[in-house]
């Protein structure tokens, strides 16, 4: 029997964060628009789900400092070098305008750095319906759920790039806000086991000779922290007729299990061994691999084992994540 562990993922803050204002002057430059200072959503995701996992709409104004300004085009880049830089890339964000003349771009979200050209379909275009005019955009923001992330706090940083239209038709290079945009999500330690099968079955032992019999099966771990690992067995590692209630060692079946790089058996009337429990670095969300052995530990023919055909042990392991990465090396636990 396993016991499985399992914590959903709750997003504690989705946190869209834009260039502050820039100083105005006038000619059209840099300080064409002006993005808002803060935007702030809340959502929650499964990061094993590979469903949407936020598909959430905010408006804000862009504004138009200069008064000189009638166009202005943006997009987003991750930011090359920051952490989640590739989960970054895998969100989506559509925009839109409410001024005649705006143009719909579809994504917002570009993998290289960009050139902006004002006068081509590159990013939201919002046209300013005149000099001295503001916008209203509307950005709809899509995180994709499946992604590998880690516990704690994950921001998806994005630097802005945009260009702009002068009235009288002067157009500016493209300008960069460094980390204009942050997606933050906050992930709590999270895990998922599942064993493939019901049970490791060694056949008929009753003519063994040299506890040969041998019987792999497989675990898949996600998890988005570190974790430790515990296996119990509350016969000891041995095996009785319907796996408990033996008296004497005439109804005991000693084995050994092979795990994550740990051997641990028992034979008829030795001591109970203990598992050394085992402090893994997070797994991912598509899983790890780990392979358990159980293997027949001495020679059931030559010892006068009484006659069953339920001889059994439950085995317990227990999945733990740890809300608070542990110091020193950790165990990759994948096999």
């Amino acid at each position: 029997m396993l016991y499985l562990r399992k914590l959903w993922v709750v997003l504690g803050a989705l946190l869209v964060s834009l260039a502050a204002p820039l100083a105005a002057h006038a000619a059209v430059g840099p300080e064409c628009a002006v993005f808002p200072g803060v935007v702030t959503l809340t959502g929650t995701v499964d990061p094993f789900n590979q469903t949407v996992a936020i598909n959430a709409s905010v408006s804000y104004a862009v504004s138009n400092p200069t008064d000189n300004a009638i166009d202005v085009v943006f997009l987003f880049y991750p930011t090359p070098g920051k952490p989640n830089a590739a989960n970054a890339g895998q969100v989506t964000i559509t925009g839109t305008g409410a001024n005649p003349g705006d143009n719909t771009w579809s994504p917002m979200i570009v993998t290289s750095p960009p050139t902006i050209n004002v006068d081509s379909a590159n990013g939201l275009k919002l046209n300013y319906n005149g000099s001295g005019h503001d916008d209203v955009a509307t950005m709809a923001v899509n995180v994709p759920g499946g992604l590998n992330l880690q516990a704690g706090q994950n921001d998806f940083y994005y630097d802005v790039y945009y260009a702009c239209k002068a009235s009288g038709g002067v157009k500016t290079a493209t300008f960069v806000q460094s980390q204009g945009l942050d997606i933050r999500f906050t992930v709590p330690a999270e895990l998922q086991a599942s064993f493939a099968g019901t049970s490791l079955p060694l056949g008929d032992v009753s003519n063994d000779l040299n506890g040969g019999s041998v019987i792999s099966g497989m675990l898949n771990v996600k998890s988005t922290a570190a974790y430790t690992v515990a296996v119990t067995s509350p016969n000891g590692f041995v095996m009785e007729p319907g796996g408990s209630g033996a008296t004497n060692a005439s109804q005991k079946i000693g084995y050994k299990i092979a795990y994550l790089s740990q051997t641990v058996g028992n034979t008829s009337g030795g001591v109970a061994p203990t598992f050394p429990q085992q402090t893994c670095a997070a797994a991912n969300v598509s899983g790890v691999n780990q392979t358990i052995t159980a293997t027949l530990n001495e020679d059931v023919k030559n010892q006068g084992k009484a006659a069953s055909n339920n001889y059994m042990d439950t085995l317990s392991v227990t999945f733990t994540p740890l809300a608070t990465p542990p110091g020193g090396t950790l165990n990759a636990c994948s096999s």
